[in-house]
Order: C-alpha cells, then structure tokens, then sequence
C-alpha cells in the first residue's frame, strides 16, 4: 500500500514538473486574459481529483491541457467549463477534454454572433410542447415543487446578434443514445460526468447540436470546441493538429476575426485595434463583441 502511494505521488510530481515546464507553451496559449500559473494550478487540482488521470498516455494529456487553453476555459470540473477525463483509446490509457454546457455557452456567447443562449432541462411534471413547421414554437413551464419527475427531454434557445432566434429539442431517449455510445459513460462508471451530472450533460447535448447553427467566424473556437466535444463521444483521438488549422491565443476582446452572415456585410476594422470598452449604454458583457465601438481608449 505505500509502494502504491509513493508511485502515485512520484506520477504527480513529476506531472507538476512538466506542467511547470509547458508554462511558456501555456501562456501563448492562453494569451494575457488568464494567468499560467493559475492554469497550472487548476489543471494540478484537477489531476489530484482523478488520479487516474496520472495513468493516462502523457502527450494526450498535455494535449488536452493546450486545448483547453486555447479556448480560454479553465478545466476545474466545478464550473462546468471543461472537465478531465481518462478514457481508453484503441486500449490505450488516453485523456480526453470534455466541454461542459456552461462552457459550450461561454464561447457561443464570445463567438459575436449571439446575444443570448441557454439549454433547459424538461421534467415530467412540468407543462411543455412543442410546435415544428413554418412558424416553431416551443412553451415551457416548470412544475413548482422539489419533485419534477423524471427528464424527460432537454432543450436549447439561442438568439442572434443580428436578428432571429432558434432553437433544438431532444427527447430524453436521443441523449441516451448518444450518451451509451460514448466510451466515458461505458468505462468510467460511477465516476462519468454522465453520472455525476447527467441533466448538465444532456443540456450540453442538446447545446452542442444549437451551437452547429450559430454562423461561424474566422478561427471560430465554438466550432473546434463541438468538434473536439464530438470526438470525445466517438471515443476518437482528440489531436487535430492534422486537419485544423491551429488558432491564436484567447483574447476576449479580439473583434478583428469575426465575420458575418453575409460576407458582404463585414466591416473592416483597424488591426492595431485589439481592444475596446463598452460605451456605458451598451448591454454586452465584458469579453462580447458588439457594434457600440466603445467610449474608452483602445489597447
């Protein structure tokens, strides 16, 4: 038993060296918005978490960690950005990055195209229907009270920045499809996000399949983010250094690379102009693309 506890301590050590030692690869990565060392952190709390992560291939690792970093979410596993999690690949020990629905929502949202988004679970006590055709509608209202019943179905609403609104539903018996194909649910039992937040998951399906409709920009990390996510799913290699180009460092307020439903509609922007604020009236959160062309001093 100690042997096994110095081995796991000696694989955590010398995981913390290496991560200490990508420091500079993180930081290019994640741009000036988020600090290395408090990356580093989080990625150390996580590992101590899931020590099965310690027997993961180590490149895979290190891999998922710069993916992460790169689509500026911060893999804690509490926030519901980004999670962790040790699969087997080809039966290989392998770790895979798994988006959360809140993380999913982040990207939408810094994507500039949305103005709002939102996934909702749907209950069998609650009042809920569903209309398709030329004019959709969707009606939901909560049952009040602790019990609900079971989930019985999961949607998602998003509204355009430029206008219009749409939204996906799924019966409770898609998601599961899905979710039984997916070797983190069939490997990690007990420990699998789909166990341990199976309405946050379905949400995310649902999410994910919203999100493949939002119009993408140039180097779109929502877009990688599905893409990345779908993998996961499929129990495939998450490297997509192959077939993706590589995308810059996150940076919340980089406005220059978006682009429009319409091609023609794109408005040029000086390139020396990397950030702005929001006039005071403007409604967009810090890190949102908007059209106020802000009040303070560019950076």
């Amino acid at each position: 038993m100690t042997g096994q506890i110095i081995k796991l301590s000696d694989r955590f050590n010398g995981a913390r060296t290496e991560l200490e030692q990508m420091a500079p690869e993180f930081g290019k990565a994640l741009g000036k918005w988020i600090d290395p060392a408090y990356f580093i952190r989080v990625a150390l709390t996580s590992i101590r978490r899931q020590p099965k992560l310690l027997e993961c291939d180590r490149p895979s690792l290190m891999g998922a960690l710069i993916e992460v970093a790169q689509l500026g979410l911060i893999p804690d596993g509490v926030t519901g950005q980004a999670y962790l999690v040790p699969f087997r690949v080809k039966g290989s020990p392998t770790c895979q990055l798994i988006l959360g629905y809140r993380g999913l929502i982040t990207l939408a949202h810094r994507s500039g195209f949305v103005n709002h988004i939102d996934g909702r679970a749907v209950y069998a006590k609650d009042e809920y229907d569903v209309k398709l055709g030329h004019a959709p509608k969707l009606h939901h209202i909560p049952h009040r009270g602790e019990d609900r019943g079971d989930l019985v179905a999961v949607y998602a609403v998003v509204n355009l920045r430029r206008g219009g609104a749409k939204f996906e539903t799924m019966e409770a018996w898609e998601v599961d499809k899905i979710r039984d194909k997916s070797p983190g649910y069939r490997g990690q039992g007990a420990n699998s996000p789909w166990v341990t937040h199976h309405p946050q998951m379905a949400i995310k399906t649902v999410l994910r399949r919203t999100c493949k409709t939002v119009p993408q920009g140039i180097n779109d990390r929502l877009a990688r983010a599905v893409t990345l996510d779908e993998l996961a799913d499929e129990g495939m290699d998450q490297s997509l250094e192959t077939n993706v180009v590589k995308i810059p460092p996150f940076d919340p307020f980089a406005i220059e690379d978006r682009i429009t439903e319409n091609p023609m509609d794109v408005e040029l922007i000086d390139p020396k102009v990397k950030a702005y604020k929001h006039a005071s009236n403007c409604p967009a959160q810090i890190g949102e693309a908007c059209e106020c062309r802000g009040e303070g001093d560019s950076a």
